[in-house]
């Protein structure tokens, strides 16, 4: 029995893939390859978290996607990968190969498998078979040395010369490794059997991801092994595009976030360019008046002295300054206590004011000090100070010894009471003052004395 063809770069394609296939140190690879991508994501992200933050999100979630994508997927790109580099090995070396350009003979004898390529002749005995994988295309014998010989399906011309081909070489192997196998069971076997034979051939072909044993449905021995080698480098095709534009992203990621980290990163500020910056600002002086006016419902004069009481750092680009500040009218103020959020996007500002404490108004001078200031101009002015007709003929001394002793009650009413400085507590007039908002200023409304000097 013979066969003569030529070997196509398909068929050398093929006989790479199927030895490849048997290459135990895959699965080693195929493992490797999968961690590669995570642990490579993990050390990235390690090293540069750092310079990501705080715009990590993006990077950790693309991260996340392109890990899982990979762990489901890194086999199929792995089995991708390798069979293209199988192609260009094919088309590399096929090129360079005798097979490509002389026809080749194999003949079937009872003693020997014979393989000629014009000039070149080899004989191969049966005992030295292993077994015999058929794939969808090709026909691999492999040799016990570790050899393969490929005979490509095409070159039969019908499923029966096929199957009578294949029947022949089964008992050959066989019966020349100590198998008995009756010599007249190929020989007597009826055109029936033969057409069953092809026709669960083909049940087979047209079933691709089904492996058949045959031996367990009686057509062939154990020898005969027929497998689905994928040969198509289509498939991961589409899975490594993916990856590669997901690793891309993480790439684009960090770099995007450590470029916008530094676009961002807030410039150096002094105390006195804080300083500036609040004073300068109109928001401050719009936020001191709304403030006032939540307890004062007088239009202020102008918004007075405003100083810094303490500066502290929140975070990278915020800063919080506790603030006082004096809302001034005629003759009072207002006392303010605030704490100002500034913040960094390409340049400081006022993102905030908070008021903490609101002293309400206070007058320039006490219900006190308003009366001793006048009745210290009546005595020196006038020598005596006078109250409902009745004139007081203080001496100037004695005015100029007294001080407020105590002050109780509101802008309505304010009981002052009055002594010299070294009285040991004790009284020696008492005035009720009220404050006039129209002139800004305190009136006596009450004036008692106890009569001691």
């Amino acid at each position: 029995m013979k066969v003569t063809f030529r070997y196509k770069n398909e068929d050398y394609y093929e006989l790479l893939v199927f030895k490849d296939n048997e290459n135990s140190l895959h699965r080693r690879s195929k493992i490797i390859n999968m961690l590669t991508i995570p642990a490579t994501i993990f050390i990235l992200l390690g090293t540069t978290i750092e310079y990501i933050m705080p715009n990590y999100i993006p990077t950790f979630i693309v991260s996340g996607i392109l890990v899982v994508f990979w762990l489901i997927f890194s086999r199929k790109i792995y089995d991708y990968n390798r069979k293209r580099l199988l192609v260009r090995i094919a088309e590399k070396e096929f090129s360079k190969s005798i097979d490509s350009m002389k026809d080749t003979s194999i003949t079937l004898t009872k003693e020997y498998i014979i393989k000629e390529i014009e000039g070149l002749y080899c004989k191969i005995e049966w005992s030295f078979i292993s077994n015999v994988i058929i794939t969808e295309n090709n026909i691999f014998i492999n040799l016990i040395s570790g050899s393969v010989l490929n005979i490509p399906k095409r070159v039969f011309s019908t499923r029966e010369e096929e199957v009578l081909f294949l029947r022949y070489l089964d008992e050959q192997i066989n019966k020349n490794c100590g198998i008995k196998v009756d010599d007249n069971k190929f020989i007597n076997q009826t055109d029936n059997d033969i057409n069953d034979e092809v026709e669960l051939s083909r049940i087979s072909e047209e079933n691709s991801n089904i492996k058949i044993v045959n031996n367990k449905i009686g057509m062939y021995s154990d020898r005969i092994i027929f497998d689905n080698i994928n040969g198509s480098v289509k498939s991961g095709k589409w899975q490594k595009f993916v990856a590669f534009i997901l690793l891309f992203s993480v790439a684009l990621t960090i770099g995007g976030s450590i470029f916008y980290k530094e676009f961002t990163r807030p410039t150096e500020i002094t105390q006195e360019e804080i300083y500036s910056l609040i004073t300068e600002s109109k928001l401050i002086e719009e936020k001191a008046i709304e403030e006032v006016k939540k307890t004062v419902e007088y239009e202020p004069s102008y918004v007075g002295d405003t100083y810094i009481i303490d500066i502290s750092t929140e975070k990278d680009g915020e800063i919080l300054v506790d603030l006082g500040q004096e809302v001034n009218y005629p003759a009072a103020y207002v006392q303010l206590y605030s704490t100002v959020n500034l913040k960094y996007k390409r340049g400081w500002y006022i993102e905030d004011i908070i008021y903490r404490d609101n002293y309400g108004l206070q007058p320039l001078f006490t219900a006190g000090e308003s009366f001793l200031n006048g009745l210290s101009t009546d005595i020196y002015g006038k020598g005596y100070f006078e109250y409902n007709g009745v004139k007081y003929a203080f001496a100037p001394s004695y005015v100029d010894s007294l001080c407020t002793i105590t002050e109780d009650g509101d802008f309505d009413s304010m009981k002052v009471g009055i002594a010299p400085y070294n009285k040991d507590g004790r009284i020696d007039m008492y005035v009720t003052m009220k404050y006039n908002f129209d002139i800004w200023g305190w009136e006596l409304i009450e004036f008692e004395t106890s009569g001691t000097r």
